[in-house]
């Protein structure tokens, strides 16, 4: 148990210092709008098409060591705004814990949102079901807006 704790605390010191400084840095660069006193704990994915843009508040809190969560986390957290169009827009206080957003149009989480450990999150089909369009090159990918008002949990495997 001590020797638990020991490692959890040394990886929570090493993301504070530098997992999270490194990625605001790359983010930044990468034109994402981050608000003030996000917090990082392992390493997550982004994925932004240029055009795209992805806005996150204040005090945003991304989970993707899965030590970093009393039920530990299935995968890192992704953003992925997979279209030039595409904005993802996250309020203040927004915590992802392993889970994915995937935008094509827009995805908005209101302020105060939290998304649970493999949660999937996307405005999208991704591909046609029909072949022929499937593995066209102008393929017609159905997209609507998801939002999510304030103070939304999206939790998954409660059983």
């Amino acid at each position: 148990m001590t020797l638990l704790f020991f490692q959890h605390s040394l990886s929570d010191v090493w993301d504070k210092v530098f997992t999270t400084p490194f990625i605001r840095l790359v983010w930044l660069n990468a034109g994402v709008q981050l608000g003030e006193s996000s917090r990082f704990w392992g390493m997550p994915v982004l994925h932004k098409v240029t055009g795209s843009n992805i806005k996150i508040g204040a005090n945003f809190k991304a989970r993707s060591r899965p030590s970093s969560n009393s039920v530990g986390t299935i995968q890192p957290v992704v953003l992925s705004a997979n279209a030039d169009e595409a904005i993802i827009e996250l309020g203040n206080c927004v915590a992802i814990s392993g889970a994915t957003i995937h935008c094509r149009q827009n995805v908005r989480l209101g302020d105060r949102v939290g998304l649970g450990s493999g949660c999937l999150i996307m405005d999208n089909d991704a591909h046609p079901l029909n072949p022929e369009e499937r593995f066209s090159e102008n393929a017609n990918i159905r997209s609507e807006p998801v939002i999510l008002e304030e103070d939304v949990w999206v939790a998954v495997r409660l059983f």
